[in-house]
């Protein structure tokens, strides 16, 4: 018996032994990808190099650079087919807007869209700057319609009669306000002629506008001493030559101003101060004096420069004849003591 249970049990362990190595035989499997990398990668992986690594190919760089590149362009001719659909749009809104401003009469929404023209030419003229000329494509269609707006203001916009105003002013107020703002961010000395004769028009029709402190703004960023002032003298010669009426609004704020302004804005200022002068502004008696005392430097610069201050003069002389205004007259002795010290042939 004891026999028999032994045999039994070598039996068993025979039968386990033959299980294990089924187990051992089934464990061993083959990764077909990875084999077949290792078959591609040759000998690359006798020398080290990570076999997962593809190998560089020499024409990769090139064909990455022209699929980049055309992508690029793909990119940039749908962005300016795009901006040609909006300029194309925009050109179209403008015509209604000049078929509606056709009755020489502007409604109240017309009128309240005065500072939206100005800041889409604005933003066109600033797109399509470093554009050549000759290029064809968006630039060109932008300055063209930059070109028709600035028509439609001279032509149609400022020559119309604006909406009465209600009782509160609001609405002329806002306007006004608005074209202030758009003229201290003028691109280009068009842009300034545009604000100025807007301006003039609403501060026309708009005598109880109290205007004085916009104006100010305006004279001190224009004469503030920067070198590249986005407000140009031709907004206020606008205002002057449109509105003769309101011209003595900007009298107190150029001469408030002369203090801070460089040798060319100061002969601007008073090339400006003429024209207020020979329209007989309200104001020109109590400004006189100031004015005669800060011509002198003017009247010593250069040829150009002293023939504005020179102009102020005449043009004062003559205003303060005219009033009657004889004290007045001994205020411009220095004046004419600097035009002395100039020398004839000056």
């Amino acid at each position: 018996d004891e026999e028999d249970e032994e045999d039994e049990e070598d039996e068993e362990d025979e039968e386990d032994n033959d299980v294990d190595d089924d187990d051992d035989d089934s464990s061993v499997e083959i990764d077909a990808s990875a084999l077949n990398a290792m078959l591609l990668s040759g000998a690359s992986d006798s020398d080290g190099e990570d076999p997962d690594i593809p190998l560089h190919h020499s024409g990769a760089d090139s064909a990455l650079a022209a699929m980049l590149s055309a992508t690029a362009a793909t990119r940039k001719k749908g962005a300016m087919q795009k901006e040609q659909a909006a300029v194309d749009h925009a050109s179209r809104c403008l015509g209604l807007l000049e078929a509606a401003m056709s009755k020489n009469k502007l409604g109240k929404s017309l009128y309240v869209s005065l500072p939206a023209l100005l800041a889409a030419r604005r933003r066109l003229v600033n797109s399509s700057q470093g554009v050549s000329k000759s290029a064809l494509g968006c630039g060109a269609s932008k300055r063209q319609l930059a070109g028709k707006i600035a028509k439609l203001l001279q032509t149609k916009a400022c020559k119309s009669k604006p909406p009465q105003a209600g009782a509160d002013g609001a609405g002329p107020r806002e306007v006004f306000e608005e074209l202030c703002a758009e003229a201290a961010r003028s691109p280009d000395a068009l842009h300034s002629q545009l604000c100025g004769q807007c301006l003039a028009m609403v501060v026309r029709h708009y005598p109880s506008l109290s205007a004085a402190e916009g104006l100010s703004g305006l004279a001190k960023e224009w004469l503030g001493g920067k070198k590249k002032s986005r407000v140009h003298a031709n907004l206020f010669f606008e205002i002057a030559n449109r509105s003769p009426s309101s011209a003595g609004l900007l009298l107190p704020p150029v001469a408030g101003s002369l203090s801070g302004a460089d040798d060319y804005g100061r002969s601007e200022a008073y090339r400006l101060l003429a024209k207020l002068y020979d329209l007989d502004c309200d104001g020109c008696g109590d400004h006189l004096q100031e004015l005669a005392s800060g011509v002198a430097p003017v009247l010593k610069g250069k040829s150009k420069r002293a023939a504005s201050g020179l102009q102020w003069v005449q043009s004062a002389v003559k205003w303060a004849k005219k009033a009657g205004a004889g004290p007045s007259l001994e205020g411009l002795k220095s004046c004419i003591g600097s035009l002395e010290e100039m020398g004839p042939g000056k």
